[in-house]
């Protein structure tokens, strides 16, 4: 009897000091890009040498100061997750990683290449109260220096009011479609999708943006034939570019790395994940 007392004791201590590192662990600042390696492998480089990178193609969250400098090497394009801040646009995925200090003003003073490119922006957090902040910022930039301008610029969010009213400023901008439409099928139910097509009529929406894997749900659907609509879209690895389809879209976004395996992709965000505690508990990472 004492035994198992003492048995149920230890596991009710175990139990709470588990409950009590996760929470810890959790509630610390993550954000994986300054810890990792964005070195360019043999292998992926002699792809990118034998292969002509399309025009459409953006690269895919180009959101520390170590990614640009290796992307601008390979890309003119670039994709990365934007926090709207006070006064400011924090280059950081929201609300999954916490700020790295990386503001858009950063990006391009760190950017060796001063010439054209196309920058995909997409707002975490964009409002009709912060609309005015981003175009103050993008604003400021444009004026800063000698090769950007608003066209250079796509914006894109899930709130179609303010980025109708981004459109009215002369932005170009996209609306992310909700997560009923990012999957494959089956439909989701007529009455949401009549709701949808609504606000997208209201808010005179001419781009939607959704993950590769979610084109024949958009096609059958949502968009009939008699929307003109353009398509942005994005597809994991860069080797995807070989994808028949991949000029349909205006815009397409790809990861730096070829494609893995299910079980390699499986460990190696396993192995991410690993580093991120370690970063967070030994080092006591903060931003």
């Amino acid at each position: 009897m004492k035994a198992l007392k003492y048995l149920l004791f230890v596991s009710i201590i175990l139990i709470l000091t588990l409950w009590s590192a996760k929470k810890f662990i959790t509630q610390l600042p993550y954000n994986p890009y300054p810890f990792e390696d964005v070195a360019t492998n043999e292998q992926l480089e002699l792809f990118l040498k034998e292969n002509i990178i399309p025009s459409n193609v953006y690269v895919h969250a180009t959101n520390s100061p170590e990614r640009l400098r290796e992307y601008e090497m390979y890309y003119d394009k670039f994709e990365m997750d934007i926090f709207i801040s006070k006064d400011n646009l924090d280059i950081y995925h929201y609300p999954e990683h916490s700020s790295i200090g990386f503001f858009l003003s950063d990006f391009f003073n760190i950017k060796n290449k001063k010439e054209k490119s196309k920058y995909w922006l997409d707002v975490k957090n964009l409002t009709l109260d912060n609309v005015d902040i981003i175009d103050g910022v993008l604003s400021k930039l444009i004026k800063g220096t000698n090769y950007v301008d608003k066209s250079d610029f796509l914006i894109e969010s899930k709130n179609a009011s303010a980025l109708s009213k981004l459109s009215n400023m002369g932005y170009l901008t996209s609306f992310y479609l909700p997560s009923d439409y990012t999957h494959p099928l089956p439909c989701p139910n007529k009455s949401y999708t009549t709701q949808l097509l609504s606000q997208i009529e209201e808010h005179d929406i001419k781009i939607i943006s959704f993950p590769y894997s979610g084109k024949e749900t958009v096609k059958v659907c949502l968009i009939t034939d008699d929307i003109d609509m353009i398509f942005l879209t994005w597809n994991g690895s860069v080797d995807k570019i070989n994808v028949p389809d991949v000029m349909d879209y205006e815009m397409y976004i790809i990861n730096h790395h070829l494609h893995e395996s299910e079980n390699t992709s499986a460990i190696n965000k396993l192995n991410m994940r690993i580093k991120n505690i370690i970063n967070k508990v030994l080092y006591n990472v903060s931003y």
